[in-house]
């Protein structure tokens, strides 16, 4: 759990509203579902976004932690 709250705050930082700049995005937080999701995800990441000066939240769901760790390696530097 430490390399995964690790791991959203880099990648916050890394995505955060920068001077000049009008987009960003934000991991507000990880959900652990009690039971797997219809489409086998046990866990989600849900996010706040603006784009292009449009804000909105999504949620991408996992079907392990490890899918989560991988997600989150590849897009922090």
């Amino acid at each position: 759990m430490n390399e995964l709250n690790d791991l959203i705050s880099l990648f916050n930082e890394q995505n955060k509203l920068k001077p000049h700049h009008t987009s960003f995005v934000h991991i507000d937080s990880f959900e652990q579902y009690a039971s797997p999701a219809s489409n086998g995800a046990i866990c989600a990441l849900h996010f706040s976004e603006c784009t292009f000066g449009r804000k909105f939240t999504s949620t991408f769901e996992f079907t392990s932690e490890e899918n989560v760790l991988n997600y989150l390696r590849a897009h922090t530097i």
